[in-house]
């Protein structure tokens, strides 16, 4: 049965804002090795308009090999968008879900393929709503803190 994983930046000092994260070489292999060993990332709106940045990397390289990558790895991939308030989504490997989160998850565990990604920005909702046989794949990061100081 696949995998499903919820992963997800940490800063040492619990933040979980994945804008407070400084990610380096590392993490974005990391990633990079994540995506392309599953077949689909589900997304709440938030962290998808988020991830839509990768999308200039695309256009314009950064010259980082391990960003490049990233974000050839990001496009790649099929991401369904839960969301209630988009009514259309323009990145031709997303799609708005057509069903709720627990649904669509048991709907790909039940088909063969790799894992399953699973980043809303509500992850322990989100682990939950799915039912899912559990991996959680936290990177801790150096990165602000809750009280906007830098954690390293």
């Amino acid at each position: 049965m696949r995998k499903v994983i919820a992963a997800f930046n940490m800063t040492l000092d619990g933040n979980c804002d994945h804008t407070a994260g400084l990610p380096d070489e590392v993490v974005h292999r990391h990633y990079s090795d994540l995506l392309d060993r599953s077949d689909v990332i589900l997304y709440g709106r938030t962290t998808y308009q988020l991830m839509e940045f990768w999308r200039t990397i695309l256009e314009n390289p950064s010259g980082e090999k391990a960003m490049d990558t990233f974000a050839a790895a990001i496009d790649r991939i099929p991401k369904i968008i839960f969301s209630r308030s988009l009514k259309q989504v323009d990145w031709k490997s997303a799609s708005l879900a057509e069903g709720e989160l627990k649904e669509t998850v048991e709907l790909y565990k039940r088909q063969p393929g790799r894992d399953i990604l699973i980043r809303k920005s509500k992850s322990d909702t989100t682990i939950d709503e799915a039912k899912a046989d559990r991996r959680i794949a936290i990177v801790h990061s150096p990165g602000r803190s809750r009280k906007g100081h830098l954690a390293v």
